[in-house]
């Protein structure tokens, strides 16, 4: 009974059942760490996301409301005030929340309501400031010298309590003063920060907190302190009191107003973890279903096991060692293949061929030995590398012994099937050079050749066998200027051009060309640019380097509007084959079936949803400095007014701020990766006016363009 348990775990069985435990408890574990690590990185950046949506939205809003009050100024520096005049000026500047809005008359020292005009003595008797006292009151209220943003207070008007946030914006001159009080949250838009996370907010104008949202305890002066020497949007980790937040800060269109957000780190890493113990909940439930399936497939895998064992081996025990008896017979039939191998004598011509290209043979005699033993007399003093493609629809083996019938006694051919490569491999002997390239010339004549319009390919002519693995790789570089140098010609080493000959015929453009044909969906374009493509690649002073720099940047730019238009068909894969094209029509049709089946696959312009058809249109027309929103709502078929409304709905922010957007980060992009000058970067960002572009960059990124390129040089560099 004991042998019996012992051979049994040294059965086959045990032996599958414990690698695949063995397998599985792998798996699971690095899967373990993994998700924890994709987890605790998924949650911090999707916090990071939506918390600077949220800073963005509440900038925005903020700024807009504060844009309408200075609009309204304006309006009442044009009108005066007056009560009717107040009671539509609060319709003005109302939205869903209750702002109630006052003038103050400096002249008359009055102050008007939607009630009428009352003196500005008795309006501030109606009022109550938790912490101003009624002289502070009306320094800060009835003469501002710009926008005021008074900090959010308790207030008493007319008897009725309220926390409420209020700003004064001067009029005429300081003629009049625009007063508005809001609630706190309807400036902070607090619903909407609840739904992006628990955070706190804070409004922060004049190095002072003017209003707040705090579901947490954190020191306001290290808010203050962090906040206050803001210059740009900012999004990162900061010590406040030894605790480490996550601290965003976008600066506000007014240089005095900062927003900020502050969440604490620990809550994002507890919240990791409770979605990585929700999948470990998962794992772990899958465990027992997953062991059991592993058992079925084990003892399923084992019967044709033992039956190749039994085959192998004598006797049927069920715990017997049958791998290692599959493993012996496995061996004995190889030693049989070779046995075949070596008595066959192509099949060793071929190796030869191979181990001669590898330098498999210490000495030239070593390899004229090996050769005499096969028939071969390689003892020439001359000798070449060609190759040529392989027919797909003949058996290369056939294709090949047809190739070295045609050599004539005075040569010596041996030669191998490249089937990875879809090429026939030959090496030539001779004693004189024109023997070689006489027996190349006719291979190139060749009735088959003829017929698929292969290229033949020479490598130059050497004496020491030892550069035998260079004349390969001569022959291959001739084999690549087949594109360029035409067909059913001998392409010769020594004939190709490489960083010789004129460029001029290569544009810089063509890649890009055939990216926007893609992009636009035009295969009439498409067609236009590969036929430009292949007048590039036939041009006759095209050298080996030019091609495959313009070979590179088309397949690159394919691949890019693929990935771009999240195209995931398999034939896109197709491009990494083109080597294997022996013409150059070949190449232009694999080409074109690709962005074929790239340009099928795209959603129909009209079945897009609006704002991706709109943020297409921009991302298509943006570096045009002429381009203008208007013709984006007419071009996506909409008006201007529904373009703003639903762009702003969806995206959080206006089509010129995306836009703006757009054109600054490719303006930063060529700052970072080119050397033009300022002047060249705002055309081809898409502006015509250079001093407005970098106006409008430093207020996008915080720094002019010229502090913006020498601080990426030095990050760089660095």
């Amino acid at each position: 009974m004991l042998r019996r348990v012992k051979r049994y775990f040294k059965s086959t069985f045990v032996r599958y059942i414990v690698s695949y435990l063995l397998l599985m408890a792998l798996l699971v574990g690095g899967l373990t760490v993994y998700m924890y690590s994709y987890y605790r990185s998924s949650v911090y950046d999707s916090t990071i996301s939506a918390e600077m949506s949220y800073a963005w939205q509440l900038k925005y809003s903020a700024d807009a409301f504060l844009s309408r009050l200075d609009a309204l100024a304006r309006l009442v520096a044009a009108r005066g005030p007056g009560a009717a005049e107040v009671a539509e000026y609060i319709d003005l500047i109302s939205d869903e929340e209750e702002k109630d809005i006052f003038i103050y008359s400096a002249p008359d020292a009055a102050v008007w309501t939607p009630d009428g005009r009352v003196s500005a003595e008795s309006w501030l008797n109606r009022l109550e400031y938790e912490n101003l006292s009624e002289g502070r009151l009306s320094d800060e209220l009835f003469r501002p010298e710009g926008l005021t943003i008074v900090e959010t207070q308790r207030v008493v008007l007319d008897g009725a309590e309220r926390r409420l946030l209020t700003i004064s914006v001067p009029a005429a001159a300081g003629r009049y003063s625009v007063i508005c009080m809001l609630p706190e949250e309807a400036l902070l838009n607090i619903e909407t920060a609840k739904e992006a996370s628990e955070s706190n907010r804070y409004i922060i104008f004049n190095s002072a907190i003017t209003a707040r949202h705090e579901p947490f305890s954190v020191s306001e002066n290290k808010v203050l302190e962090a906040g206050s020497s803001v210059l740009g949007a900012v999004s990162e980790v900061k010590n406040l009191q030894g605790v480490n937040y996550l601290f965003i800060a976008v600066p506000g269109e007014s240089d005095a107003v900062v927003y900020v957000s502050v969440q604490p780190l620990t809550g994002i890493r507890q919240k990791a973890a409770g979605v990585w113990l929700g999948f470990m909940a998962v794992l772990l439930a899958l465990a027992l279903p997953t062991t059991l399936f592993m058992v079925y497939i084990s003892r399923k895998n084992l019967a044709p096991i033992l039956e190749m064992g039994r085959h192998f081996g004598t006797g049927d025990n069920k715990y017997s060692d049958d791998i290692s008896r599959i493993v012996s017979g496995i061996r004995e039939l190889e030693g049989r293949n070779r046995e075949i191998l070596s008595g066959s004598l192509s099949a060793r011509k071929h190796m030869f061929a191979r181990n001669l290209v590898i330098g498999a043979f210490d000495s030239r005699e070593d390899a004229a030995s090996a050769a005499k033993e096969l028939g071969l007399d390689i003892a020439k003093g001359r000798f070449a590398v060609l190759l040529t493609g392989a027919p797909r629809d003949t058996r290369q083996d056939v294709f090949l012994d047809s190739l070295i019938a045609l050599a004539p006694e005075q040569v010596e051919c041996v030669g191998t099937d490249l089937v990875e490569n879809n090429q026939i491999m030959l090496i030539v002997f001779a004693d004189e050079d024109k023997l070689i390239s006489d027996y190349a010339d006719l291979l190139t004549k060749e009735r088959l050749t003829q017929a698929l319009g292969l290229s033949v390919a020479m490598s130059a002519v050497h004496g020491d066998l030892k550069e035998l693995s260079n004349a390969y790789l001569e022959a291959t570089s001739a084999y690549e200027s087949r594109f360029f140098m035409g067909e059913n010609r001998l392409l010769s080493f020594s004939q190709i051009p490489f960083a010789a000959g004129s460029t001029e015929a290569v544009p810089d453009d063509l890649a890009k060309e055939i990216k926007n044909a893609l992009t636009e969906g035009d295969m009439a374009l498409v067609d236009k640019s590969l036929e430009k493509l292949r007048n590039t690649l036939t041009h006759e002073n095209m050298n080996l380097f030019s091609f495959r720099q313009v070979y590179n940047d088309v397949i690159s730019a394919i691949m890019s509007e693929a990935q771009a238009q999240q195209y995931t068909n398999a034939d896109v894969y197709d491009l990494f084959s083109l080597s294997g094209c022996r013409s150059i029509e070949e190449l232009e049709q694999v080409l074109r079936q690709v962005c074929e089946s790239i340009i099928s696959s795209r959603e129909p312009e009209d079945e897009l949803p609006l704002i991706r058809r709109v943020m297409r249109i921009m991302t298509v027309n943006y570096t045009d400095s002429e381009f203008t929103l208007t013709q984006a709502a007419e071009l996506a078929g909409i008006t201007p007014v529904r373009l703003s409304s639903e762009f702003k709905t969806k995206m959080g922010m206006t089509p010129m701020d995306y836009l703006t957007m757009l054109r600054m980060e490719e303006a930063k992009k060529l700052l970072r990766q080119t050397e033009l000058n300022v002047s060249d970067v705002c055309l081809r960002a898409g502006y015509a006016d250079a001093s407005s572009f970098t106006r409008r960059f430093k207020q996008y990124a915080g720094v002019t363009p010229l502090q913006y390129r020498q601080a990426s040089r030095k990050q760089q560099e660095g």
